[in-house]
């Protein structure tokens, strides 16, 4: 997934490896290439320019951290670059309501229906929620079976075949069974057919859904993006769902739709598997993007120790998760590991060679990045158990992972306050990780 667009943007940074300052022709070289990248994943030029400009100027400005190298600044930049080009923060799904009704639109072949049911088991598995799928496609009796593979209710309409009055019917169902949410399936269709559009407009007003997604197929890159722009002449959408990104080699839907159509992305669906969806997170696509490989081979090498100044001793500010991720992407974390990781109620003789193994770092850092600005900034938040779930789904790791990352940060914390105490008595030759 993604393979041919990562792997260009690391070649385009390739040049800065093992430099020991900043040196402006090179950022300036390096961003040029890059921006050649994203054009050629099908990114507007316009776009791609003004994210890459924006890179140019940060990185620049931000030469003045000597503790910081070359490649890791310009890493950190294009980061939060892409971050904002792919939407900022994770785009809620809106369930509240009783029952909260969820209508999917969609081009033929887009994986519509699949989607649907990948959908439907994630809210049911992940949220809690009690979910109906409604088939309001008169022409296709596919999510039912798609519905059994996904271990999820389906309503069956064994009369009236009009799709308004189907849904209508499979709503009052809904109400009287006391389903949380109703996930409606549509019939596809292209945005030039102008008697379907209609049609679908005339459902949406009488559904009054929460949440109008545009189910789009990431591998047909930018007419995935024109398609959405059509789509919402005609039907206000909420946010789009990407399928089928196992085959997007490129990304070029992914990385132009907000910037072109305003829409978020909110769901991203990467197999033929039923827990085959993620909800989409900005931070951790944008941190495969720059491939987590490059940040194992920088904590790999051999500069200075680990900052702690960066990452709060010295700062007003609690210690909170981007300080920690900060600590995650130092130079020498890795050799600080077994002290940054390893917290004495949480300790034993298995838990610390896998505190050693790289892949552990991986998920660290992957499960930071899967949590929102706000999340990240408030850390009291990760004590609501919905949040941790969707965090470790976003972050293709597992809730133990998430919790115990969770303790050993509020540890970590705990020896940061212990060692502002220390400091202002006057001892300052001390490691709070030790």
């Amino acid at each position: 997934m993604l393979d041919i667009l990562s792997g260009q943007i690391e070649n385009a940074f390739k040049k800065l490896e093992g430099k020991k300052a900043v040196d402006e022709e090179n950022i300036v070289a390096a961003v040029k290439k890059l921006r050649k990248v994203l054009v050629n994943a099908g990114v507007p030029y316009k776009v791609a320019k003004q994210v890459t400009n924006e890179i140019k100027i940060k990185a620049i400005e931000k030469k003045i951290l000597k503790s910081t190298m070359p490649l890791q600044l310009l890493e950190k930049v294009t980061h939060a670059a892409i971050v904002q080009l792919l939407g900022g923060e994770v785009a809620s799904t809106h369930l509240v309501s009783h029952p909260a009704v969820i209508l999917l639109l969609g081009l033929p072949g887009s994986g519509k229906t699949t989607f649907a049911g990948k959908l439907a088991k994630l809210i049911q598995s992940t949220d809690d929620k009690h979910v109906l799928l409604v088939n309001g496609d008169t022409t296709s009796n596919q999510l039912q079976d798609v519905a059994a593979r996904a271990e999820v209710a389906f309503y069956a309409v064994p009369d009236d075949r009009k799709p308004v009055q189907m849904v209508k019917n499979a709503l009052t169902y809904a109400k009287e069974n006391s389903y949380d949410v109703v996930v409606i399936d549509t019939t596809s269709c292209l945005p030039t057919n102008e008697a379907m559009m209609t049609e679908l407009n005339d459902l949406k007003k009488v559904v009054q859904p929460h949440e109008t997604l545009l189910v789009v197929d990431a591998t047909i890159r930018q007419n995935a993006v024109k398609d959405v722009v059509l789509f919402d002449k005609w039907i206000d959408v909420d946010g789009v769902a990407l399928t089928k990104l196992e085959y997007d080699a490129y990304g070029g839907a992914m990385l132009s739709m907000h910037a072109v159509t305003s829409k978020v992305i909110k769901y991203a669906s990467t197999g033929e598997s039923m827990t085959a969806i993620n909800v989409f997170s900005p931070t951790e696509m944008a941190h495969r993007l720059l491939g987590l490989n490059r940040v194992i081979r920088l904590v790999t090498s051999d500069p200075p120790m680990i900052d702690y100044k960066l990452m709060g001793v010295n700062r007003v500010n609690p210690f909170d998760y981007d300080d920690f991720l900060t600590c995650l992407q130092q130079p020498n974390a890795k050799d600080e590991l077994p002290k940054l990781m390893n917290a004495s109620s949480d300790k034993t003789e298995n838990d610390a060679p896998k505190d050693k193994d790289e892949n552990v770092l991986r998920a660290m850092v992957a499960i930071i990045c899967a949590m929102t600005i706000e999340e990240r900034r408030k850390p009291w938040l990760l004590k609501d158990s919905q949040r941790r779930k969707r965090i470790a789904q976003g972050s293709g790791t597992s809730l133990q992972q998430v919790t115990r990352l969770i303790k050993r940060f509020e540890q970590k914390r705990r020896a940061l306050k212990k060692e502002r105490r220390l400091r202002k008595k006057g001892n300052t030759d001390i490691n709070p990780f030790e």
